[in-house]
């Protein structure tokens, strides 16, 4: 796969074990299985979800 689309690339994956990736290229991600898994049931995960979006850095 080539990586001439990287720099015009804004998207972020969950991959089917749960962990959120913000570069298919790159190692680094967070487990929001784990985020949910720790938060309280049934409450909204926004605010752990953003805070897990600040950790990854894209590996461009």
């Amino acid at each position: 796969m080539a990586r001439n689309f990287c720099t015009s690339c804004s998207r972020l994956r969950i991959i089917s074990d749960g962990n959120l990736e913000v570069c298919i290229f790159g190692q680094a991600e967070v487990s929001l299985r784990d985020i949910n898994r720790k938060g309280k049931s049934g409450q909204p995960i926004d605010e752990n979800f953003k805070a897990a979006k600040t950790r990854l850095k894209p590996q461009r």
